[in-house]
């Protein structure tokens, strides 16, 4: 995305959350960055009042340094089948934090000029390929999104979003993240070094962060907290509205290959949870995804009274 970038890899010492939050904070007085694109979280449920308290102070302070902090909004779209989670539809935590933009994910075909041919919400249903038949449990993967049951809905989401509830909204934006349509990447996979294809809100999340800190190169402007200035972008050029489309994704692979399934095809954005991609904003791509030149120049000229 921008091989001159400084890209910088901070790792906390376990994986609980006082550590990873606190090790967002030595990013910030660290005093280098201009965006942290974070990979990790979980349903917000497992996070404590103090776990919420410590966070949002940090994302506070990065803020105010002209830090923007993204997080992935996770790959098991609303969490109601996710077998290590089964409480029913949530949605992930440090997502869900008002102080956090928040990334949910498409599926995008290109044509052969490199220009976006079809794009449809990271929402995956897989069907056996010669008979059509739903392979259980339906659902494969997906973006994650809905409404906060912790953290209020921000100001910059209350208007222009025709949803109820009081909740924060994940997520803000989106970008590529199905694994069929994703970054093909050359190094170990199932045993081999070999191409392969990869994805997963954790590809779409520094997507998006680096097309903000391109902007910020570009522009100069020094914007903190991103989501107010994508806000402001709604319905403009600069952010790419996502809606269902009729595509899908074809694997040959069998069980002779080491699929479980025979060859199958994994369907688009056919709400096989309750996340579905449509007009203006949704609850898997969010208001859309950060599109071009246009979205370089136009990010944070409101904000900069520009």
């Amino acid at each position: 995305m921008a091989p001159d970038a400084t890209v910088d890899y901070w790792g906390a010492a376990d994986c609980g959350t006082t550590a990873m939050y606190s090790r967002i904070l030595d990013v910030v007085e660290d005093g280098h960055a201009d965006v942290i694109s974070l990979s990790f979280g979980s349903t917000e449920q497992l996070d404590t009042a103090d776990d919420r308290a410590l966070l949002n102070r940090v994302l506070v302070e990065a803020a105010s340094q002209g830090i923007s902090v993204f997080a992935s909004s996770g790959n098991d779209g609303d969490y109601s089948d996710a077998g290590d989670h089964g409480a029913g539809a949530s949605v992930a935590s440090p997502a869900s934090s008002p102080y956090v933009t928040a990334v949910g994910g498409t599926s995008t075909g290109l044509a052969a000029d490199g220009s976006v041919a079809v794009e449809a919400g990271w929402e995956t249903q897989t069907r056996f390929a010669r008979n059509g038949a739903v392979i259980p449990p339906g659902f494969a993967y997906g973006a994650g999104g809905g409404e906060s049951g912790t953290s209020a809905r921000p100001t910059w989401q209350r208007d222009d979003i025709r949803r109820g509830g009081t909740g924060r909204l994940v997520p803000d934006v989106a970008s590529i993240a199905d694994p069929d349509t994703g970054f093909v990447t050359y190094g170990p996979h199932h045993g081999r070094t070999e191409y392969a294809a990869h994805g997963g809100t954790s590809l779409a999340t520094p997507m998006v962060a680096s097309m903000v800190a391109m902007s910020k190169a570009v522009t100069g402007r020094r914007i903190g907290l991103a989501s107010p200035a994508l806000f402001a972008l709604r319905g403009t050029a600069a952010l790419r509205d996502v809606r269902p489309t009729s595509a899908a994704t074809w694997s040959p692979r069998g069980p002779d290959a080491g699929a479980l399934w025979p060859e199958t095809i994994a369907m688009w954005d056919t709400r096989p949870q309750s996340l579905q991609s449509g007009p203006g904003w949704d609850d898997v791509t969010g208001l859309g995804v950060p599109d071009g030149r246009a979205f370089i120049e136009r990010f944070g000229a409101t904000e900069a009274g520009r």
